[in-house]
Formats: structure tokens, C-alpha cells, sequence
């Protein structure tokens, strides 16, 4: 009896544990590979949300320049007055203030694009790697890889085009290993 009790026991446990952890497809051999610069480029909710932030910000930017030229138009009107009058001393002072502070503001204004830009870049990189992953996941797939930058899109400064190239561990991959577009028709059915 206790040897039968034992029997269904290792028998529950075993087969328990065959299940257990059970969450993904079998493995399949091979690792695939993502193109994160293309998903950026094709997928649509990306694509809205770079260009919102695209839009807002030139919005202020426009209105940055249009206050540049009012300061250009007061700089014209600054030349023809006297300048020892208490009239230009007054106006190149409030000029000189209102392009310290033009400046300043575009300075902050294009900080805060850039930190904005910045931070939609890192929400769509983990959006498309977490994507990858739950396919892989899902699929079954050995492991994911993200495929380096283009070498046609590297940046013209050679400093970071160097960095570039000098941080590319993958330099080829097979077309069939790419599930570039399994992850952008994801992302584009589930936005």
C-alpha cells in the first residue's frame, strides 16, 4: 500500500513538474533578430507619438522665432534714435534683457524636446523589446537579438559613428531569423 501511495505520488509530482514552468512554446533552435530602428519607423502608435511631440514643441519653437524677429524689427527701430538719448539707453537695455531671455527660453525649449524625444524613445525601445520577447516567448525561440544600426544611417560625427561601429557585435543575420515584421504587426494590431 505504501509502496503503490508512493508510486502515484511521484507520479503527480513528476508529471507536475513536466508542466510546471510550462509557459512557452517549445524551443526552437536558431536566435531571431529585431531591427528596433525599423519598428520605430513603421509602427504607427511610434510614429503618432513622435510626431505629437514633433508638433507641440514646433509650435513654441515657431513662437520663439516670431518673438526673434519682433526683437529684429526693435533693433531697426533702435538704430535710428540717438544714442546718447535716455530713450535708446532705456530701449537697448530692454532689447539687450528680452534677447537674454529669447535665448534662455529657446535654450529650455529645446532641453525639454529633447528630454521628450528621449523619453519616447526609450518607451517605444522597450515597448518593441518586450514585444519581441513575449513572441519569442510564445514561439519558442531560442533567444532575441536586436539588430545594431544600419551602417547607412550612422551618425556623421565620427566620434559617434565610431562608437557605433565599435559597439556592433552582430554584423550579419540571416533574413529568416528576422521577426522584424512579427513585431510591428503585433504592435500595430495592439496599440
Amino acid at each position: 500500500m505504501n509502496n503503490r501511495f508512493a508510486l502515484v505520488m511521484i507520479l503527480v509530482f513528476g508529471v507536475g513538474s513536466v508542466f510546471a514552468h510550462r509557459d512557452s512554446a517549445p524551443v526552437k533552435p536558431g536566435i531571431r533578430f529585431v531591427d528596433s530602428t525599423r519598428c520605430m519607423e513603421e509602427v504607427p502608435a511610434i510614429l503618432q507619438e513622435v510626431e505629437k511631440i514633433r508638433d507641440s514643441f514646433g509650435l513654441i519653437l515657431n513662437q520663439l522665432r516670431d518673438k526673434e524677429k519682433e526683437l529684429q524689427v526693435l533693433a531697426g527701430e533702435l538704430s535710428v534714435l540717438n544714442p546718447q538719448s535716455k530713450e535708446y539707453l532705456e530701449q537697448s537695455h530692454q532689447l539687450e534683457t528680452d534677447r537674454i531671455g529669447l535665448e534662455r527660453q529657446h535654450k529650455f525649449q529645446i532641453e525639454q524636446f529633447q528630454k521628450a524625444q528621449g523619453k519616447a524613445w526609450i518607451r517605444a525601445t522597450r515597448l518593441i523589446h518586450e514585444t519581441a520577447a513575449e513572441l519569442g516567448r510564445q514561439k519558442g525561440y531560442a533567444g532575441i537579438m536586436v539588430k545594431p544600426l544600419r551602417l547607412e544611417n550612422l551618425p556623421p560625427e565620427i566620434s559617434l559613428a565610431a562608437d557605433a561601429l565599435q559597439g556592433r557585435r552582430l554584423l550579419w543575420s540571416h533574413p529568416e531569423y528576422d521577426i522584424t515584421q512579427e513585431v510591428i504587426d503585433f504592435l500595430a494590431d495592439n496599440p
